[in-house]
């Protein structure tokens, strides 16, 4: 597994307290002094924290609507032919899997794969339009599958049950996806990456956790911790209603082990009335106390200096390696960010309609949650 690189820095703008949560929250987190991943504290503007912040800035020369520069490629190299949007073929247990290659894409050259993992009351192609993933692909020179569930309730991929938290059931369609990307196209196997928004998440989070040495890094959006919940679908249900007091030691302990694991980038809105901000919370006590670390961020401020309505933190192990990272996104409901008319690099994502009846769950927050994680990332 490949570290995430870092290519320069942004200036870090100090955070005033964001505004109260615009929601509802579940009565024991009113009066929880950890709940919600956006706890505003902002850092002392003459401390190191407060002066840089360790992610690599955009490059105003590869837009994110671009394809991939020409230049970069040879006259006579042998191109893979580009693929849309389409069938990926396997058997993934029940799951659908979807290939993206970019154009230009050169044969020999391994690339880096990301795997996209939509949440419930969706479906690959709603996410993939919502998310941008493709774009930020074209624009990067990646790989991207879209993976599908149809059979579970809600279309919510099985992040609950022991089977999928051991690996198996839907965690074995994702990897068996993996393998069947890396027998059409030229991947990089030590930089293939998940992202995942809700139950997607969710299930990101149980693959990171079974196969930590398989992974380069991962996205989530509305997750939750590892093994908060095992159990059946209806039960998962009545586990974002209940309170979940545990101390870190307790999260970690769960863990198939010390790791290290790969690093993760959690996105929430402060809104998120579906999946509260304080599960991310818990996935930050868990990520850090499983891997030796505290829970008190590194770095704290802004991905994007323009953009006052988010907060970035890190928190990082003893060797300065970024374990998980923070994007809470000031009164977001239940979704992810895009910016389908920011500007350029940072420009992308969309607001499709999501299955009939549901929400739109890309939140045109000014805010490309794709774009950004992938900088962290190193993408």
């Amino acid at each position: 597994m490949r570290a995430p690189s870092v290519v320069a820095a942004v200036v870090v703008t100090a955070v005033a307290a964001a505004a109260g949560c615009a929601f509802a929250k579940p009565p024991w987190a009113a009066d929880d002094p950890d709940a919600g991943a956006g706890d505003d504290v902002a850092p002392d503007a003459a401390s190191p924290d407060a002066a840089r912040l360790d992610a690599a800035t955009p490059d105003a020369a590869s837009p994110a609507d671009a394809t991939i520069d020409a230049a970069v490629v040879a006259p006579d190299a042998a191109l893979h032919d580009p693929v849309g949007f389409a069938p990926l073929a396997g058997d993934f247990g029940g799951l659908a899997g979807y290939l993206h290659v970019p154009p230009g894409l050169p044969v020999g050259e391994p690339r880096p794969l990301v795997v996209v993992l939509h949440g419930c009351w969706e479906d690959a192609a709603v996410h993939a339009a919502n998310g941008g993933w493709n774009q930020l692909a074209d624009a990067r020179g990646f790989v991207t599958v879209h993976a599908e569930e149809a059979s579970q309730v809600q279309q919510c991929f099985d992040w609950w049950s022991a089977e999928a938290q051991a690996g198996g059931g839907d965690a074995a369609g994702v990897v068996a996806m993996i393998d069947a990307a890396a027998a059409a196209v030229d991947v990089d196997p030590d930089r293939v990456y998940l992202a995942g928004f809700s139950s997607g998440a969710a299930l990101v989070v149980d693959l990171l956790a079974v196969h930590p040495g398989r992974f380069a890094g991962a996205v989530v959006d509305a997750a939750l911790p590892y093994r908060g919940y095992t159990g059946t679908d209806v039960g998962a249900l009545g586990y974002f209603f209940t309170e979940h007091d545990e101390t870190p030691a307790a999260r970690a302990a769960v863990m198939p082990g010390p790791g290290p694991y790969p690093p993760v980038i959690a996105i929430v809105g402060t809104a998120d009335a579906t999946v509260h901000p304080s599960f991310t919370r818990e996935l930050v006590d868990q990520w850090t106390a499983a891997q030796g670390a505290d829970q008190t961020p590194e770095v704290e401020g802004r991905l994007d200096p323009g953009h006052a309505g988010h907060v970035y933190r890190e928190y990082r192990d003893g060797d300065g390696r970024l374990l998980i990272a923070t994007v809470t996104v000031d009164g977001m409901a239940h979704g992810y960010p895009v910016a389908p008319t920011g500007v350029a690099p940072a420009r992308g994502g969309g607001t499709a309609a999501s299955l009939p009846g549901r929400p739109v769950y890309g939140k045109d927050v000014g805010l490309w949650g794709a774009y950004w994680a992938a900088i962290v990332l190193g993408l």
